[in-house]
């Protein structure tokens, strides 16, 4: 998360945007997808404030509480993977589930 805040609070609108619609154009990833990567708040001079809330916000709290929501995890079989696991066994609906890209890492929508 350090890196994070530091790298965003140093880039501008237009080279966070232009950085992932360039990563996305060569993206083999659904577009839907690639859609909700700039839903996240990290845009739009919103860097530092994504990280601050990313530090307060408990998944292992909040997952229980979308007991009629199925979730999916997304991970690349070369990222850090210790958690998934866990994360499937606090969700309450049953449907939620994990799709492990192969040879994928964390940035698993830049892969080929």
């Amino acid at each position: 998360l350090w890196f994070l805040k530091n790298l965003t609070s140093m880039m501008t609108n237009k080279s966070i945007v232009g950085m992932m619609l360039g990563v996305s154009e060569k993206s083999p990833a659904d577009y839907r997808f690639v859609e909700t990567t700039f839903g996240a708040g990290m845009f739009f001079e919103q860097g530092v404030r994504h990280v601050e809330c990313l530090k307060q916000v408990s998944p292992a709290e909040l997952i229980p509480e979308l007991d009629e929501l199925p979730i999916l995890f997304m991970n690349g079989s070369e990222d850090y993977r210790d958690s998934e696991d866990k994360w499937l066994e606090l969700c309450k609906d049953k449907r939620s589930y994990l799709e492990v890209y192969p040879g994928g890492d964390h940035f698993f929508t830049h892969d080929k």
